[in-house]
């Protein structure tokens, strides 16, 4: 229960932080407010089920920072939660809780999924769950329901990012390498369990692997794009693909696996339980360190093949998070004396320390970058923005169309007026289209040569300027938590009469 409570508080404070100090949005926030206008079976290059679970949530807390930040800290919270309940079924619960902790460790978890990520979330939370259901399959696999869970699981981390097909793999590959794996299968009734799980998992993708028939192409054009880099000969760009691929591997587990050898040293590691202790513990402990072998091997397989069939030539560290998350369950797993280390309280109080500073870094990061003449994303001032167009009567009453030329603003204007329409348009002839039927209302970003053309032409095509206080109609705003110095942001806005 205090673990229980302590996870609350601490993710109640992540939330609380990210509604607090701006209503602007970072880039991947901005796509969610803009995408959940409407249900669809897909949404750009990445998988749909966030889009879907952010627009459940909208239905809640209405298109709002709250929402975002809530399930966003609801999967992370998940996450932990299940990499908690796989460690129990490895180890006592104490040493579990520990291992549980650790990615607070991992840059990529602990700061940059409360940083800006959203698909990358999902699917971290969505391989932690697979990999706890697959430990409880293996316990008791003649159960219909364990496979139908896991194969529900599956589905879902498909339709959180197509790689997650990469962790089925690994994860499939590391547990039929352990005798334990095996004879599940075999323990399985004739067929029925795998079954099952391919079945469930269909069902679950069917109806967007329908929508992804039709985009196929371009879903690869986006894959390959991110993969491939540069006009390198095959031996460089493999022997980059390699490299890099191992990079972000230790830059994923970073800085975990430093601190683990600073605080305990590498002898836990290589200690096992003698086979005269505890017997369940020494199979655990066994089973546990098959299980890491395995997955390593099948996760240098995968990303070998990657490199060397499919030309992959550069892999960035948050790529791998889902195939990485459970790695602290296993290697703790596989040191089960941590549990009486005298330095196991040192181990929760430095997660502690991790846990406060990227609290405190939400916030302060937003003020720094402010405060040093370098505003970021968050600093744009939507709320003094939103105030300054209702003032001016820009709004128009009841539902409109809402254009921009700036999917970061777009997405922070469809949070504070829900009744817009909004479209992302950069060219002067969007506001002809017929889907802008009814009252419109264009707001520009940028005050370089291409914004302002932009706006005039729609200012044209609306037939109303409105303009502010200053010399050109412009409207400046300074960034949020700027110095009195800063240079403002500028923007132009029309709209219909």
């Amino acid at each position: 229960m205090p673990a229980l409570l302590l996870a609350l508080l601490y993710f109640g404070a992540q939330v609380a932080m990210r509604v607090g100090v701006s209503t602007a949005l970072e880039l991947d926030e901005a796509e969610q407010a803009l995408w959940t206008q409407s249900w669809a079976l897909g949404y750009g290059p990445q998988p749909p089920l966030y889009t879907w679970l952010q627009k459940a949530v909208f239905v809640l807390t209405g298109p709002s920072v709250l929402g975002l930040a809530l399930l966003k800290n609801t999967l992370l919270a998940t996450t932990y939660a299940s990499l908690w309940l796989a460690g129990r079924r490895l180890m006592p619960a104490p040493l579990a809780a520990t291992a549980a902790l650790c990615p607070l460790l991992m840059l990529q978890v602990g700061w940059e999924s409360q940083r800006d990520l959203t698909h990358s979330v999902l699917v971290t939370t969505m391989a932690a769950l697979s990999f706890w259901l697959a430990l409880r399959l293996i316990e008791q696999p003649r159960q219909p329901i364990r496979w139908i869970a896991l194969g529900a699981a599956v589905g879902a981390g498909l339709l959180s990012k197509y790689s997650f097909a990469g962790v089925a793999v690994v994860f499939a590959a590391a547990f039929l390498g352990t005798a334990e794996g095996r004879a599940a299968l075999r323990g399985a009734r004739p067929f029925t369990g795998p079954v099952l799980l391919l079945v469930t998992a269909a069902v679950v993708v069917a109806p967007h692997a329908v929508w992804l028939a039709e985009h196929a192409e371009a879903a690869r054009q986006h894959a390959t794009g991110k993969l491939a880099g540069g006009n390198l000969s095959w031996l460089a760009g493999r022997a980059r693909g390699l490299a890099t691929a191992l990079l972000a591997a230790v830059a994923g587990l970073s800085p975990l696996w430093l601190l683990l050898l600073a605080v305990f040293g590498p002898r836990p590691w290589r200690a096992a339980p003698a086979a005269d202790g505890d017997p369940a513990a020494w199979r655990r402990c066994d089973f546990a360190r098959r299980l890491g072998r395995g997955h390593a091997l099948a996760l240098a397989g995968v990303f070998a093949a990657l490199v060397l069939v499919g030309g992959a030539t550069h892999f960035k560290d948050r790529w791998l998070m889902p195939f990485l998350i459970v790695v602290p369950v296993l290697l703790f797993a596989a040191a089960p004396s941590l549990l009486h280390h005298p330095r196991r309280r040192h181990w929760h109080r430095l997660c502690a320390v991790a846990a406060l500073l990227w609290l405190g870094l939400v916030g302060l990061r937003v003020v720094a970058d402010g405060q040093r003449g370098r505003p970021d994303e968050l600093n744009e001032p939507a709320a003094a923005l939103t105030s300054a167009l209702r003032a001016s009567g820009a709004v128009p009453d009841g539902p409109f169309t809402l254009l921009s030329n700036d999917r970061v603003l777009g997405g922070a204007l469809r949070l504070a007026f829900p009744q817009a329409a909004v479209r992302i348009e950069r060219r002067p002839d969007a506001a002809a289209r017929p889907a802008a039927a009814g009252p419109v209302l264009a707001v520009v970003r940028g005050d370089d040569a291409q914004a302002r053309a932009l706006h005039l032409a729609w200012a044209s095509r609306l037939g109303r300027t409105v303009g502010s206080s200053s010399a050109d109609g412009a409207w400046r705003l300074p960034p949020l938590y700027a110095r009195h110095d800063a240079a403002p942001l500028v923007y132009h806005v029309s709209r219909s009469r």
